[in-house]
């Protein structure tokens, strides 16, 4: 976890993400492709490609979620992996009623 500004502590993390989730710095949408990627076995542009292989798609699916948990929006999540926010939103399992 990176430090925000104005944190006082010493430390190579951020308290202040502790205490108040809202001042916590994101990790950039890239830096979760490539992280779950790198995990997973896969690669960056294998995310962001139009393929519909299984393995691909579950790699996929789990960066998604890792994105929208980071709190990213469901647009801006679509435009990183080249997809519509109504596919996001399918692949979170978000109803509408």
């Amino acid at each position: 976890m990176q430090k925000c500004n104005p944190c006082p502590s010493p430390y190579d993390f951020c308290w202040c993400a502790l205490y108040n989730p809202k001042r916590a710095i994101k990790k950039s949408l890239n830096q979760i492709k490539y992280d779950i990627a790198q995990r997973e076995g896969s690669t960056v542009q294998d995310l962001s490609s139009k393929s519909r292989r299984q393995e691909i798609v579950r790699v996929r699916n789990i960066a998604i979620r890792a994105s929208r948990k980071e709190g990213y929006t469901l647009t801006e999540i679509g435009k990183s992996f080249n997809r519509s926010h109504s596919t996001i939103w399918y692949v979170l399992g978000i109803k509408f009623e």
